[in-house]
Protein backbone atom coordinates (compact mmCIF):
# COMPACT_ATOMS: atom_id res chain seq x y z
CA UNK A 1 0.00 0.00 0.00
CA UNK A 2 2.80 2.41 0.79
CA UNK A 3 4.38 1.80 -2.62
CA UNK A 4 1.07 2.49 -4.39
CA UNK A 5 0.49 5.70 -2.42
CA UNK A 6 3.97 7.08 -3.24
CA UNK A 7 3.65 6.43 -6.96
CA UNK A 8 -0.03 7.32 -7.33
CA UNK A 9 -1.01 10.06 -9.80
CA UNK A 10 -2.53 12.16 -6.99
CA UNK A 11 0.73 12.35 -5.10
CA UNK A 12 2.06 15.86 -5.67
CA UNK A 13 5.54 15.10 -4.38
CA UNK A 14 5.92 12.32 -6.93
CA UNK A 15 4.64 14.58 -9.75
CA UNK A 16 7.09 17.34 -8.90
CA UNK A 17 10.13 15.17 -8.46
CA UNK A 18 9.52 12.25 -10.79
CA UNK A 19 11.96 13.72 -13.30
CA UNK A 20 14.87 13.28 -10.89
CA UNK A 21 13.79 10.05 -9.26
CA UNK A 22 15.92 7.11 -10.30
CA UNK A 23 15.28 3.62 -9.04
CA UNK A 24 18.31 1.27 -8.88
CA UNK A 25 18.31 -2.37 -7.91
CA UNK A 26 20.10 -3.09 -4.66
CA UNK A 27 23.79 -3.93 -5.07
CA UNK A 28 24.71 -7.13 -3.23
CA UNK A 29 27.52 -6.77 -0.77
CA UNK A 30 30.68 -8.73 -1.43
CA UNK A 31 30.84 -11.67 0.84
CA UNK A 32 33.83 -13.77 1.80
CA UNK A 33 32.53 -16.52 -0.45
CA UNK A 34 32.53 -14.21 -3.50
CA UNK A 35 36.03 -12.97 -2.71
CA UNK A 36 37.40 -16.52 -2.66
CA UNK A 37 35.85 -17.64 -5.93
CA UNK A 38 38.46 -15.93 -8.11
CA UNK A 39 41.55 -17.35 -6.32
CA UNK A 40 39.90 -20.78 -6.23
CA UNK A 41 39.23 -20.60 -9.95
CA UNK A 42 42.89 -19.86 -10.71
CA UNK A 43 44.00 -22.59 -8.29
CA UNK A 44 41.92 -25.25 -10.03
CA UNK A 45 43.06 -23.92 -13.39
CA UNK A 46 46.71 -24.26 -12.34
CA UNK A 47 46.05 -27.71 -10.86
CA UNK A 48 44.41 -28.89 -14.08
CA UNK A 49 47.30 -27.48 -16.14
CA UNK A 50 49.80 -29.29 -13.90
CA UNK A 51 48.00 -32.60 -14.33
CA UNK A 52 47.86 -32.04 -18.06
CA UNK A 53 51.60 -31.34 -18.15
CA UNK A 54 52.42 -34.49 -16.20
CA UNK A 55 50.08 -36.49 -18.35
CA UNK A 56 52.08 -35.55 -21.45
CA UNK A 57 55.33 -37.01 -20.06
CA UNK A 58 56.15 -40.06 -22.16
CA UNK A 59 57.94 -42.92 -20.45
CA UNK A 60 58.16 -46.67 -20.64
CA UNK A 61 58.59 -49.12 -17.79
CA UNK A 62 58.72 -52.80 -17.02
CA UNK A 63 60.51 -55.75 -15.41
CA UNK A 64 63.35 -57.94 -16.69
CA UNK A 65 63.05 -61.54 -15.47
CA UNK A 66 64.63 -64.92 -16.12
CA UNK A 67 62.31 -66.86 -18.41
CA UNK A 68 62.68 -70.15 -16.51
CA UNK A 69 63.12 -69.16 -12.86
CA UNK A 70 61.18 -65.86 -12.97
CA UNK A 71 63.97 -64.33 -10.90
CA UNK A 72 64.69 -60.61 -11.46
CA UNK A 73 67.74 -59.72 -13.54
CA UNK A 74 69.25 -56.62 -12.00
CA UNK A 75 71.52 -54.29 -13.99
CA UNK A 76 70.10 -55.49 -17.30
CA UNK A 77 70.56 -52.99 -20.13
CA UNK A 78 67.48 -51.40 -21.69
CA UNK A 79 68.39 -49.35 -24.75
CA UNK A 80 66.38 -47.42 -27.35
CA UNK A 81 67.76 -48.81 -30.58
CA UNK A 82 69.75 -46.55 -32.91
CA UNK A 83 70.19 -43.97 -30.13
CA UNK A 84 72.50 -43.46 -27.19
CA UNK A 85 69.61 -43.46 -24.70
CA UNK A 86 68.94 -46.17 -22.17
CA UNK A 87 68.83 -47.27 -18.54
CA UNK A 88 69.40 -50.33 -16.33
CA UNK A 89 67.10 -52.40 -14.15
CA UNK A 90 67.31 -52.30 -10.35
CA UNK A 91 67.59 -55.22 -7.93
CA UNK A 92 63.91 -56.05 -8.41
CA UNK A 93 64.39 -56.11 -12.17
CA UNK A 94 62.30 -52.94 -12.53
CA UNK A 95 63.15 -50.03 -14.77
CA UNK A 96 61.54 -46.80 -15.91
CA UNK A 97 62.82 -44.35 -18.50
CA UNK A 98 61.46 -40.92 -19.44
CA UNK A 99 61.70 -40.23 -23.14
CA UNK A 100 63.58 -37.09 -24.21
CA UNK A 101 61.43 -34.10 -25.17
CA UNK A 102 62.19 -34.54 -28.87
CA UNK A 103 61.18 -38.22 -28.88
CA UNK A 104 57.72 -39.80 -28.92
CA UNK A 105 56.13 -43.23 -29.17
CA UNK A 106 56.54 -45.70 -30.74
CA UNK A 107 60.13 -46.65 -29.85
CA UNK A 108 62.08 -49.83 -30.56
CA UNK A 109 63.70 -51.14 -27.36
CA UNK A 110 66.45 -53.73 -26.92
CA UNK A 111 66.87 -55.56 -23.58
CA UNK A 112 70.09 -57.46 -22.91
CA UNK A 113 71.88 -59.20 -20.06
CA UNK A 114 75.19 -61.10 -19.95
CA UNK A 115 74.60 -64.79 -20.64
CA UNK A 116 71.07 -64.26 -22.02
CA UNK A 117 69.58 -63.83 -25.46
CA UNK A 118 68.68 -60.22 -26.20
CA UNK A 119 65.03 -59.27 -26.63
CA UNK A 120 63.58 -56.61 -28.93
CA UNK A 121 60.18 -55.00 -28.61
CA UNK A 122 58.25 -52.10 -30.11
CA UNK A 123 56.73 -49.96 -27.33
CA UNK A 124 53.83 -47.63 -28.07
CA UNK A 125 52.65 -46.57 -24.58
CA UNK A 126 53.59 -46.44 -20.88
CA UNK A 127 51.94 -49.66 -19.75
CA UNK A 128 54.25 -51.87 -17.61
CA UNK A 129 55.76 -54.78 -19.52
CA UNK A 130 57.62 -57.90 -18.48
CA UNK A 131 60.65 -58.97 -20.48
CA UNK A 132 61.44 -62.68 -20.05
CA UNK A 133 65.02 -63.28 -21.14
CA UNK A 134 66.14 -66.79 -22.05
CA UNK A 135 69.54 -68.06 -20.93
CA UNK A 136 71.91 -68.47 -23.84
CA UNK A 137 73.20 -71.97 -24.42
CA UNK A 138 76.76 -71.61 -25.62
CA UNK A 139 79.10 -74.49 -26.37
CA UNK A 140 82.67 -73.39 -25.74
CA UNK A 141 85.39 -74.83 -27.96
CA UNK A 142 88.29 -76.76 -26.55
CA UNK A 143 91.10 -74.55 -25.26
CA UNK A 144 94.74 -75.58 -25.27
CA UNK A 145 96.82 -73.61 -22.77
CA UNK A 146 100.35 -72.92 -23.95
CA UNK A 147 103.23 -70.82 -22.63
CA UNK A 148 102.34 -67.83 -24.79
CA UNK A 149 98.59 -68.26 -24.41
CA UNK A 150 97.94 -65.13 -22.33
CA UNK A 151 99.95 -62.69 -24.50
CA UNK A 152 98.34 -64.05 -27.66
CA UNK A 153 94.90 -63.80 -26.11
CA UNK A 154 95.41 -60.19 -25.04
CA UNK A 155 96.91 -59.26 -28.40
CA UNK A 156 93.95 -60.74 -30.30
CA UNK A 157 91.52 -58.96 -27.96
CA UNK A 158 93.35 -55.66 -28.46
CA UNK A 159 93.15 -55.74 -32.25
CA UNK A 160 89.50 -56.77 -32.21
CA UNK A 161 88.31 -53.93 -30.00
CA UNK A 162 86.65 -52.25 -32.99
CA UNK A 163 84.72 -55.47 -33.69
CA UNK A 164 83.73 -56.33 -30.14
CA UNK A 165 82.89 -52.88 -28.76
CA UNK A 166 80.44 -50.19 -29.97
CA UNK A 167 81.81 -47.52 -32.28
CA UNK A 168 79.30 -44.89 -31.15
CA UNK A 169 78.81 -43.12 -27.85
CA UNK A 170 76.32 -44.31 -25.25
CA UNK A 171 74.29 -42.47 -22.62
CA UNK A 172 72.73 -43.97 -19.50
CA UNK A 173 70.97 -42.88 -16.35
CA UNK A 174 71.74 -45.09 -13.41
CA UNK A 175 72.45 -45.57 -9.72
CA UNK A 176 75.91 -45.42 -8.14
CA UNK A 177 76.88 -46.52 -4.64
CA UNK A 178 80.23 -46.43 -2.87
CA UNK A 179 80.76 -48.04 0.55
CA UNK A 180 83.81 -48.04 2.81
CA UNK A 181 84.15 -50.51 5.67
CA UNK A 182 86.47 -50.41 8.64
CA UNK A 183 86.49 -53.96 9.90
CA UNK A 184 82.74 -54.76 9.97
CA UNK A 185 81.55 -51.17 10.43
CA UNK A 186 80.40 -48.89 7.63
CA UNK A 187 82.30 -45.61 7.96
CA UNK A 188 81.16 -44.10 4.68
CA UNK A 189 78.39 -44.66 2.14
CA UNK A 190 77.63 -42.42 -0.80
CA UNK A 191 74.74 -42.88 -3.25
CA UNK A 192 74.03 -40.94 -6.41
CA UNK A 193 71.58 -40.90 -9.30
CA UNK A 194 73.70 -40.07 -12.35
CA UNK A 195 73.36 -39.21 -16.01
CA UNK A 196 76.46 -40.51 -17.78
CA UNK A 197 77.86 -40.40 -21.30
CA UNK A 198 80.66 -42.62 -22.59
CA UNK A 199 82.25 -41.72 -25.90
CA UNK A 200 83.01 -44.21 -28.65
CA UNK A 201 85.64 -46.92 -28.13
CA UNK A 202 87.37 -45.53 -31.18
CA UNK A 203 88.64 -42.82 -28.84
CA UNK A 204 91.25 -44.09 -26.39
CA UNK A 205 91.03 -41.05 -24.12
CA UNK A 206 89.14 -40.28 -20.95
CA UNK A 207 86.54 -37.83 -22.29
CA UNK A 208 83.41 -39.36 -20.77
CA UNK A 209 81.09 -37.14 -18.76
CA UNK A 210 78.91 -37.73 -15.71
CA UNK A 211 76.26 -35.44 -14.19
CA UNK A 212 75.17 -36.10 -10.61
CA UNK A 213 71.41 -35.53 -10.51
CA UNK A 214 70.89 -36.44 -6.84
CA UNK A 215 73.31 -37.35 -4.07
CA UNK A 216 73.32 -38.36 -0.42
CA UNK A 217 75.99 -39.68 1.92
CA UNK A 218 76.45 -41.23 5.34
CA UNK A 219 79.56 -40.99 7.48
CA UNK A 220 79.82 -43.28 10.48
CA UNK A 221 83.05 -41.77 11.72
CA UNK A 222 83.37 -38.11 12.82
CA UNK A 223 86.96 -38.00 11.54
CA UNK A 224 86.24 -39.54 8.15
CA UNK A 225 86.43 -36.32 6.15
CA UNK A 226 89.92 -35.60 7.52
CA UNK A 227 91.42 -39.08 7.28
CA UNK A 228 90.17 -40.81 4.12
CA UNK A 229 89.68 -39.52 0.60
CA UNK A 230 88.45 -41.26 -2.53
CA UNK A 231 89.96 -40.76 -5.96
CA UNK A 232 87.65 -40.83 -8.95
CA UNK A 233 84.26 -41.23 -7.29
CA UNK A 234 81.57 -41.89 -9.88
CA UNK A 235 84.28 -41.80 -12.58
CA UNK A 236 85.90 -44.98 -11.23
CA UNK A 237 83.82 -47.11 -13.59
CA UNK A 238 85.33 -45.23 -16.53
CA UNK A 239 88.86 -45.01 -15.11
CA UNK A 240 88.89 -48.80 -14.70
CA UNK A 241 87.89 -49.37 -18.33
CA UNK A 242 91.26 -50.66 -19.53
CA UNK A 243 89.88 -51.51 -22.95
CA UNK A 244 88.77 -47.98 -23.75
CA UNK A 245 91.85 -46.31 -22.29
CA UNK A 246 94.17 -48.89 -23.93
CA UNK A 247 96.11 -49.24 -20.70
CA UNK A 248 99.46 -51.03 -20.49
CA UNK A 249 97.61 -54.12 -19.40
CA UNK A 250 96.10 -54.74 -22.85
CA UNK A 251 98.39 -52.81 -25.17
CA UNK A 252 100.81 -55.26 -26.90
CA UNK A 253 103.54 -52.58 -26.98
CA UNK A 254 104.00 -52.97 -23.23
CA UNK A 255 103.84 -56.78 -22.89
CA UNK A 256 107.59 -57.00 -22.37
CA UNK A 257 107.25 -54.97 -19.15
CA UNK A 258 105.37 -57.84 -17.52
CA UNK A 259 107.95 -60.61 -18.11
Amino acid sequence: MLFERIFSKDNKIFKDRCSCLVLKPPVPKKTEQHCCLKPLFFFFLFFAFTLFSYGKTNFFQGYVLDKNTREPLHFAHIVIENTGYGTVSNREGYFRYNLPEDMDFPVQVSVSFVGYLSMHMKIEDSRPRIFYLEAEKAVLPEIVVEADFVPNLLENAFYKISENYPDNGSRYKGFYRQILYKYDTVVYMGEAFIDSYKSSYKRSVMDSQIEILRFRKFTGSPNYEDSIKFYGGVFNTYLADYVKLRAHLVNPRFFDNFE
